[in-house]
Order: structure tokens, then sequence, then C-alpha cells
């Protein structure tokens, strides 16, 4: 089965790691820089799993999630920022988030984290067939 994350994040270095992290692990990586190309590229590459930074210049990743939610969009996100603050990881685990780690993230936690993630998924995907 392929398996296909969108990485989304303003600094280039940071989606290098996270790719390297999730090809090693047999996953298909894409990735947007900003909020924007994310949304633009959803139906485009048709994610399994997204993975989403917080602060970005223009739409912020909980904007993201939001304007996902309004365009029924079941992606789950994971929320991979160095923002830290349990208030934060509350606003978006309240907005929808799939789950919340922080940077530096670790390979280990990561990897758990989208498999546990695509699992649900492909559940969702199951349950609206039979809708």
């Amino acid at each position: 089965m392929e398996k296909r994350v969108l990485m989304v994040d303003d600094d280039e270095a940071v989606l290098f790691l996270l790719g390297v992290m999730m090809q090693k692990e047999g996953w298909n990586t894409f990735d947007a820089l900003s909020g924007e190309e994310c949304l633009n590229r959803i139906e485009e590459i048709k994610p399994d799993v997204i993975l989403l930074d917080f602060n970005m210049p223009g739409m912020d990743g909980l904007e993201v999630l939001q304007k996902m939610k309004e365009r029924g969009r079941n992606i789950p996100a994971i929320v991979v920022t160095a923002s830290a603050q349990e208030e934060v990881a509350r606003l978006f685990l309240k907005a929808g988030a799939f789950d919340f780690l922080s940077k530096p993230v670790k390979s280990s936690d990561l990897i758990f984290s989208t498999e546990k993630a695509l699992k649900y998924r492909i559940l969702l995907n199951r349950l609206s067939e039979y809708k």
C-alpha cells in the first residue's frame, strides 16, 4: 500500500529532515512551504496524513486545520512545532489535530504517530463506505 504524507513547514531544512525520517519508513513525501500551498496541493496529492507546522507566515497551522474542516477534508493532521506550550497543543487538538509533537521531533515518535494516523484514516475510509 502506498503511504502518502504532505509535510507543511516554512523551513526547508525541517522538511528535508522530516522527509528523510518518513522515507526510511516507506512513505512517499510531498512538501508545502505554506498553509496556502498545503490547501492547494491536497486535491493533487491526496495525502493519507499531513505533518503541519504552527508558526508560518501568512496562514498558520491552526488556520489550515480550520480551512480543511470547512472544506470537509478528513485527513489526520499531526502538528510538528517548536511551540510546545500546553495551551497551543490544546487549541490544535480542539480544532481537530490528530496529534501534537514538539520539535525537535524524535524519529520514533513521528513514525509511531503517523502510522497510528494512517490506521485511523483507513478506518474512516471504511466507515464512509457504509454510509
